[in-house]
């Protein structure tokens, strides 16, 4: 009976290992095998171990640089002062919304010059690119 516990706590201690691990970005599989040959204390030295970021994570993060999009400045002046419009992807209307916010949500990404938007000095819709410039900080 004490050695089919002292197997089990060996292999609950390797999936221990195992687990942190692949949560720590090492490898499992070598961790199991220290759990296996030195249990509790492979745990613990594997608990203080620095965090290890995936090879795809960290070089995906390199080879990317950041991109910022440039402030936007509108056309006509008096249409700064407006509450603007977006259409999003699926053609929803979003607003109303000032036009800093507007900038914001250019800056974030989530429009691009070819997003549909409006304000109420317009008559219809028009592509951002055709209302407001992008202007270098």
């Amino acid at each position: 009976m004490q050695i089919f516990l002292s197997i089990l706590l060996s292999l609950t201690l390797s999936c221990g290992c195992s687990h942190l691990a692949k949560q720590r970005g090492r490898n499992p599989l070598n961790w199991f095998i220290a759990g296996l040959v030195f249990g509790i204390f492979a745990l613990i030295v594997l608990f203080f171990l620095p965090i290890q970021r995936r090879r795809e994570e960290a070089s995906h993060s390199q080879t990317i640089p950041p991109q910022k999009n440039p402030k936007l400045a509108v056309l006509t002046p008096s249409y700064e002062e407006k509450l603007w419009y977006f259409l999003d992807e699926q053609k929803s209307q979003i607003g109303p919304m000032s036009f800093n916010a507007l900038s914001k949500a250019w800056a974030e990404g989530k429009i691009g010059e070819n997003t549909y938007v409006w304000n109420e000095l317009m008559e219809n819709w028009q592509q951002l690119q055709d209302v407001i410039k992008p202007i270098q900080s």
